[in-house]
């Protein structure tokens, strides 16, 4: 019975054929609120009550740990930059004056130091806060100082439930050390400054978070005995991928996919889950063939050579309207040698990244796709999405602090669709020729089996549904 489900439900994803069924949407498990959302508040208070257009130093939160401190200026200073009512500091300026001062994320900071701080930057306003423990629950307190008054202007303290598996995470004693390296901001052209180490994150100036993914090798494709495996996965082969990237934390959401085109293709485009931010959901919707426009459109806004080029042209808008069915012209597109850009990853990488170190079904080390208190913690599925697509960020990242790579939404990537050879090889990119484009994550409709690192399915290029998005990468 559970392989006809598998089979049935597989067939419908091929098929495209969807539909709601009546989903209803799942309780809250937690006391208060999540700290997502308690950062997102803080930066709704600070719009409301200080003035447009002033610059806003993000300096210190004060917690136990660090890599909370860190996690917590990084979440603000993202939300602040979709703001358009508030400017940061540059990241590159904040973070050069930090190692001056030998300042800390995390630590007690006298109003005085910070504001002294805050006038170094040119900053109108310094945000300060702490991160206590209150009873079983956590409180999150955040101040927005003026510089030159000395007044707190904007002030929020939020109670974040105990359980929240974010702050769990990162506050345990043990979790992967990529996972929670402090955040390394950069200058606002969005070029890492010296050599990327593994597991160093950036702001790109659209405010696409990214996190560095360090070269190495790996099995790539499922054993014969995983639980759920399908024949496509197989065989297995050793992999090497020869040089680090750049990798989206999240899939592309809404509001950063409206910030680069200027309208949003996604079905799941209003009423999102309680507590919910409408353009942090993921976007989806979208085509392979969409992808390549919305990479190259992204890579000219932040200044980066394009990746894509069809008939000698890196410019969307000489490649004409996006196809609606199988197009030779948008076929014969190639990556141009050398580019910065963004990019869809080629399958191995999403399968490198995805995996981060691991060789299980899942990145959390699961093997069982039906263990849903388990994966219920790292993704959105059938089982725990409400029938929906939800907020990206809110379960936990895997050892390179990479969000929603089980669940979701499916991620194109860039591969033709073929089998597996069975030698070992570097740097595959998928088949030279060939119909179809592969897309791999599992979503929110399906069962977690279709979300396990190793599986893959493939489709037209031009196809969209309410369920498939996309996440990228860069050199």
């Amino acid at each position: 019975m559970k392989s006809i489900r598998a089979c049935l439900a597989m067939s419908v994803l091929i098929a495209a054929l969807w539909s709601f069924a009546g989903c209803a949407l799942l309780p809250e498990r937690n006391s208060g609120l999540s700290l997502q959302t308690a950062i997102r508040q803080a930066v709704e208070n600070m719009e409301q009550n200080l003035q447009h257009s002033n610059v806003v130093a993000v300096l210190n939160i004060n917690s136990a740990s660090e890599a909370v401190s860190a996690y917590i200026i990084e979440e603000m200073l993202v939300a602040i930059a979709a703001s358009p009512q508030l400017t940061a500091v540059a990241r590159l300026q904040l973070e050069l004056v930090r190692q001056e001062l030998g300042f800390q994320h995390s630590g007690d900071v006298s109003d005085e130091t910070a504001r002294a701080m805050g006038r170094m930057l040119g900053a109108q306003y310094v945000v300060t806060g702490d991160l206590v423990a209150v009873g079983g629950n956590y409180r999150l307190r955040i101040m927005a100082i003026n510089v030159e008054t000395a007044a707190i202007n904007a002030a929020s303290s939020v109670l974040i439930g105990a359980g929240d598996e974010t702050l769990t995470f990162l506050a345990s004693t043990t979790p992967p050390a990529a996972a929670i390296q402090p955040a390394v901001h950069t200058a606002s052209q969005g070029a890492p400054q010296g050599v990327p180490q593994g597991g160093q994150r950036i702001i790109s100036p659209a405010g696409i978070a990214a996190v560095r993914i360090p070269a190495g090798a790996f099995t790539m494709g499922s054993p014969a005995n995983e639980a759920g495996r399908w024949g496509n996965e197989g065989p297995q082969r050793q992999v090497r991928i020869s040089s680090g990237f750049w990798m989206g934390v999240y899939p592309v959401t809404q509001e950063e996919w409206i910030r680069v085109m200027g309208g949003n293709p996604s079905h799941f485009s209003n009423n999102p889950a309680a507590g919910e931010t409408q353009g942090r959901r993921p976007v989806e919707g979208v085509s392979w063939y969409d992808a390549l426009v919305f990479a190259n459109r992204l890579s000219i806004m932040e200044g980066l050579s394009p990746a894509y080029r069809i008939a000698g042209s890196t410019n969307p808008d000489d490649w004409g309207p996006v196809p609606a069915s199988r197009n030779a012209f948008w076929d014969a597109v190639e990556v141009v040698p050398g580019s910065a850009g963004w990019r869809l990853p080629t399958e191995a990488q999403w399968e490198y990244a995805a995996r981060a170190g691991t060789a299980a079904a899942f990145s959390n080390a699961a093997e069982n796709w039906e263990n849903e208190a388990s994966l219920g913690q790292i993704g959105w599925f059938s089982f725990n999405s409400g029938g929906m697509t939800r907020e990206v960020g809110l379960r936990q990242p895997n050892a390179w602090g990479l969000h929603d790579m089980h669940g979701n939404v499916w991620e194109w990537v860039w591969d033709r669709f073929a089998a597996y050879p069975s030698q070992a090889q570097t740097d595959p990119a998928g088949a030279a020729s060939g119909a179809f484009r592969v897309f791999r994550g599992g979503s929110w409709f399906y069962s977690a089996q279709f979300a396990r690192s190793a599986f893959r399915v493939n489709v037209n290029p031009f196809f969209r549904q309410p369920n498939l998005g996309l996440r990228l990468v860069r050199p």
